[in-house]
């Protein structure tokens, strides 16, 4: 076994937006669209559901890999102006994970009437995993590039926040909760 930090990270902009990538959501004959205000009876095989009725996703359909995700997409519908799923390959954020490269795909993307959000949740004794610090490391970086180049056009800061899932409750905003995160803006 060999730990390894990373040293730091190259940035090469090379345009200004993506489009959103095509979503491919796969589901049996006669599964029904849940509705995501509301958990599904079977929590363990949430990652098989798809869930609609979105005021303010970016999609029509998502699915969940768990339910505290679930939860904090009510959370994103009721207080930010939009948000979404990233789809593979929408951002090209690349960590160092054992010596291999390897791309970084982030629970969330929310835009509030101040910033844009990169969101991850993690079980809360996951948060110092070294894998899932390089990949926030790599994410804070990605936030960094992305709000220096948008600051010339104008553009809302980006702003990255690994939340631990005991945070995500129903009465949390998500400024709030995003303050109160990992990674967040003003950590010491």
């Amino acid at each position: 076994h060999r730990w390894e930090r990373a040293g730091g990270y190259e940035v090469q902009v090379r345009r200004g937006f993506v489009r959103l990538r095509r979503l491919t959501l796969s589901r049996s004959t006669g599964q029904p669209v849940l509705d995501f205000r509301f958990p599904p009876d079977d929590l363990q095989h949430i990652s098989r559901s798809i869930f609609g009725c979105f005021e303010r996703c970016l999609y029509g359909l998502q699915k969940f890999d768990s339910d505290t995700e679930r939860r904090l997409a009510v959370l994103l519908d009721r207080d930010t102006l939009r948000w979404f799923r990233p789809a593979a390959g929408q951002f090209d954020i690349t960590y160092r994970w054992q010596g291999e490269l390897h791309d970084y795909r982030p629970d969330f993307v929310a835009e509030t009437e101040s910033r844009i959000l990169m969101l991850e949740t993690k079980a809360r004794g996951d948060l110092e995993d070294p894998q899932v610090q390089a990949k926030r490391v790599a994410a804070e970086h990605w936030c960094e590039r992305a709000t220096a180049v948008g600051a010339a056009h104008g553009a809302k800061p980006w702003a990255y926040a690994l939340i631990p899932h005991d945070l995500v409750k129903d009465n949390m905003a998500v400024d709030g909760l995003v303050d109160a995160s990992v990674g967040s803006p003003g950590d010491p």
